[in-house]
């Protein structure tokens, strides 16, 4: 078997899904003849109108971002004392908040979004610790990064926490009172939760955002995934103003593109497709499930956007998938995970499912 690699490694990227192109060139089947499972982006995206020729010709203006940041706060339920700031993505953000945060032990609740950890770790020493099952890193030699299995791992020594909620890539679902009194308990210590909230349009109760403090949490939302639009390049932090000023400060002027800013404000005001959009990823959804449990697969979480099964032949099932030009979401940091995305149209279903029924009868 050969040596996995360390997830908090520092190389200058790390895998994500949705690489055809690679995928491509690797089994030699064409990028156009692949079923993309690998992302947990809504496969029928928000519909894009014809944009005003104004958002292509002038630079993004500030009324434009003002219509955008305040139908966001009504989407997102926000408090009137947070602040909210839109960005180029939300992995921009994740690259900055090392640099504008305070020092001190960062705990992060995993598996989860690799990136969290990376950045974050980007500068730490080569060689790392592990102490009771716990990867630690000395960062800068002020701050020491660890993966934590459970909130309750939290100790007196942490200084920021990051939670994914739904949780990437096992969609686990944390309480919002549990994650509040955790904020105000690190706030105390000049700390902050990191809240990455990247998958809670599908069930906006489970936001912290219309409960959020004056202080002590941050949350990231993304658009691109529950809109479909993940190409826009767009994103949202709530916090408290002096992080939404110093991360404005950071990306500089025209920061968001125009394209985007007209197309969010209009997907964000748009109840009705919402409402459909979240009913119609729920049936698709139980059918990925029934089709993954029909095939003898082990689901141990989802979204409305992704199923997780935990296989001991997982590294096969992606190559067979694969073969048959089906990408998944294979982890090579733990290859007994594979998560399944939604397919887009019937053709795609009906090749998984062929393809899942060839790999059970010769299992």
């Amino acid at each position: 078997m050969t040596n996995q690699p360390d997830r908090f490694s520092t190389p200058s990227s790390i895998p994500h899904g949705g690489d055809i192109d690679g995928a491509a060139v690797r089994y030699g089947i064409a990028a156009t003849d692949w079923v993309d499972l690998s992302t947990g982006i809504n496969p029928h995206a928000y519909p894009v109108p014809e944009l005003p020729a104004t958002a292509w010709h002038r630079l993004p203006g500030q009324a434009a971002e003002a219509r955008l940041l305040a139908t966001a706060r009504q989407y997102y339920s926000m408090t009137d004392t947070a602040d909210i700031c839109a960005v180029p993505g939300t992995q921009s953000v994740l690259q900055l908040l090392p640099h504008i945060l305070p020092s001190g032990q960062i705990d992060i609740l995993s598996p989860t979004y690799g990136e969290h950890a990376h950045c974050w770790s980007q500068h730490s020493c080569s060689n790392g610790n592990e102490l009771n099952g716990q990867k630690t890193f000395t960062v800068h030699q002020t701050r020491t990064v660890r993966e934590i299995h459970s909130i309750s791992e939290i100790n007196t020594e942490s200084k920021i926490a990051i939670i994914v909620n739904p949780n990437n890539p096992n969609g686990k679902r944390y309480n919002v009172i549990e994650l509040l009194e955790l904020a105000e308990t690190l706030r105390c210590r000049g700390g902050f939760l990191i809240l990455d909230e990247a998958f809670a349009d599908e069930d906006p109760e489970l936001s912290c955002a219309p409960s959020l403090p004056e202080d002590g949490m941050i949350i990231l939302r993304s658009f691109g995934k529950f809109f479909g639009l993940a190409g826009l390049r767009l994103g949202f932090v709530i916090a408290p103003p002096a992080i939404c000023d110093t991360l404005h400060r950071r990306l500089g002027p025209w920061a968001v593109n125009g394209p985007a800013l007209h197309l969010g404000q209009l997907a964000l005001a748009d109840t009705v497709w919402q409402q459909q959009t979240r009913g119609q990823l729920a049936k698709s959804t139980d059918r990925l499930r029934q089709l993954l449990v029909q095939s003898g697969l082990e689901i141990i979480g989802s979204t409305s956007l992704f199923c997780l099964i935990k296989h001991p032949d997982a590294t096969a099932l992606h190559e067979h998938l694969c073969a048959h030009g089906i990408l998944c979401r294979f982890f090579e940091d733990r290859p007994g995970f594979l998560r399944f995305g939604l397919p887009e149209m019937d053709s795609h279903w009906q090749r998984l499912e062929k393809s899942l029924l060839v790999w059970s009868e010769k299992s």
